[in-house]
């Protein structure tokens, strides 16, 4: 009678106890080393031998990526040297080409071509151990304790080698900036280049985006020597799940099973900015100033880390009249200790009709804003 009555009263409160994300069983994985880490607060997950020292081929590209979008050379274009002919996969670069760092940045993150990585480090540095000094540079910012680059494209050296959470970090890093995310995202694309200019046909090796939901990235490697390697990631329901593998026979699979689990053991809560009114001017109406909207964001984030989130706001300073609402007039940026998470739009909430008659002045500063505007 008293096991029934425990059962019973078991099965009427479990309702009310408190529900954590959904489980899914821990995933058997194949590689030699592996981790997975909320990419929003670089928590590890679940991890194997995360910090030995291996090999990490081509996804040693997101570094020089990234490193090529900090450079700003983006629009510029550049002629190909000889230098930059290098062994393994290749985008078909010939000495004298011409081709923008987009293309170049395309190359690397969609067909991993080897040359398309060392010619960005050379136009950025002026040879690949220049450049290799700077990878390691960034390697220390973003907080890559066990690496040591020594090629922009990770071909096999000795010295050239990183770990799982390593990669993990920097994968964390390079998502927060938002060519790369856009770049790594990219299934295809055609691409022109070369001297005389043709158009080719870019195709991204990553499987993931299109064989997972939520995928975004990131960066595929295989050599001999290092085996299958495997950086990705996903969002889903305001969460960001990274998962790296080095010497993977079995990749494609674990990171399906990884990113799951890394799904499944991640709270979510509603992070949207709630720092009082945003407003900003109105020039030439009766309403002087206009409520900007917010649109609800969510984080892979538990209560009490939603503590450390902070907002920073940017609005256009003042809008001409009439205005619509849900025009977009500014950002709000969300960041978690310090590392950006998130951006919105911030929309205008109401109509704001023009009006030259019920502020006299109305005329006078809407041509002094578009005089300042002129020179700003």
């Amino acid at each position: 009678m008293r096991k029934t009555l425990c059962l019973l009263l078991i099965l009427l409160f479990l309702p009310l106890m408190p529900q954590k994300a959904s489980a899914v069983g821990l995933p058997t994985v194949s590689a030699k080393a592996a981790v997975v880490i909320n990419g929003l607060t670089r928590e590890i997950i679940y991890s194997k031998n995360e910090h030995q020292k291996l090999s990490m081929a081509s996804t040693t590209k997101i570094m020089t990526s990234l490193l090529l979008i900090e450079s700003g050379l983006l629009d510029d274009t550049y002629t190909v040297t000889k230098e930059a002919l290098v062994e393994g996969s290749s985008i078909g670069l010939k000495e004298g080409d011409s081709i923008t760092g987009k293309v170049l940045l395309a190359g690397m993150m969609l067909e991993s071509g080897n040359d398309a990585a060392t010619a960005a480090a050379i136009w950025i540095s002026g040879s690949q151990t220049t450049f290799a000094d700077k990878m390691n540079q960034k390697a220390k910012q973003i907080g890559m304790q066990n690496t040591n680059f020594v090629t922009p494209s990770g071909l096999d050296s000795d010295e050239h080698y990183s770990t799982a959470y390593d990669m993990a970090l920097l994968a964390a890093a390079a998502l927060e900036v938002k060519e790369f995310r856009e770049i790594s995202s990219t299934v295809s694309m055609h691409a022109t280049y070369g001297t005389p200019q043709k158009t080719k046909f870019f195709y991204n090796h990553n499987k993931l985006l299109t064989e997972y939901d939520g995928a975004i990235g990131l960066k595929t490697g295989y050599t001999k020597k290092s085996g299958r390697c495997l950086v990705s990631a996903a969002e889903k329901d305001g969460k960001l799940i990274i998962v790296v593998t080095l010497s993977d026979p079995n990749d494609w699979q674990d990171h399906k099973n990884l990113l799951d689990y890394g799904m499944s053991q991640v709270e979510s809560c509603d992070i949207t900015y709630n720092g009082g009114d945003i407003e900003v001017a109105v020039v030439g109406s009766d309403i002087s100033l206009v409520a900007l909207a917010v649109p609800k964001r969510t984080a892979g984030l538990s209560e009490e880390e939603k503590k450390y989130i902070t907002y920073k706001i940017e609005t256009e300073g003042f809008q001409y009249a009439p205005t619509k609402a849900g025009q977009i007039a500014g950002k709000v940026y969300y960041y978690y200790k310090g590392n950006l998470i998130a951006t919105d739009n911030l929309y205008i909430g109401g109509d704001t009709p023009f009006s030259n008659t019920s502020h006299p002045d109305n005329n006078f500063w809407r041509s002094f804003l578009l005089i300042f505007s002129f020179f700003k």
